[in-house]
């Protein structure tokens, strides 16, 4: 463990594994038999504490989509890159999901690509229909969602489909492009 702290204690489901002075230049370790649950580094620095909490999720339960603006601009180039993870019922991100998500839209918007970041899929980014699709990869992947072009003004929707979880929508909101 990496920190700035004076000191840290580990908990483990709320036992202590120890207390430890983090030495200087230096980091910390801990030797932790897995275990699900909570993980918490509760630090002091100059006598204010300091919290850092993992915990288990649970199964993949609905996908959750974040868009990186809140409005296209119609000219036929702005695009939307749109974050997509999906969470447990408790709301927390499933990290180690892996779901193959299907991607479509309606209205005067286009999908233009998809990614996850691994750099050894080799996946295909769209089915046989012609359906855009992409697995998560450490619990995440992204969709790139453009205006249909210079004329199409309107708004559009984003909806993300998958396997065993909850559907996501995302509403695109569009504006006229500067200078039209």
């Amino acid at each position: 463990m990496n920190t700035n702290a004076d000191n840290v204690e580990l908990f483990l489901n709320g036992k202590s594994l120890g207390k430890k002075d983090m030495p200087r230049n230096g980091h910390l370790e801990w030797m932790v038999n897995y275990a699900p649950g909570k993980l918490e580094a509760v630090a002091f620095k100059k006598g204010r504490k300091l919290t850092a909490v993992e915990e288990t999720t649970g199964e993949p339960y609905r996908i959750v989509v974040a868009a990186s603006k809140a409005a296209l601009q119609t000219d036929g180039k702005d695009a939307i890159v749109f974050n997509c993870s999906v969470v447990d019922k408790q709301g927390r991100e499933v990290p180690d999901a892996a779901n193959l998500l299907h991607f479509s839209t309606t209205g005067k918007v286009r999908i233009v690509g998809v990614g996850n970041g691994n750099p050894s899929s080799h996946e295909p980014d769209q089915y046989a229909d012609g359906g855009w699709q992409r697995k998560l990869f450490g619990g995440k992947c992204q969709v790139i969602v453009q205006s249909a072009g210079v004329t199409a003004d309107g708004d559009g929707r984003l909806t993300v489909t998958g396997e065993a979880v909850l559907p996501a929508e995302a509403a695109i909101a569009s504006v006229p492009a500067p200078g039209r």
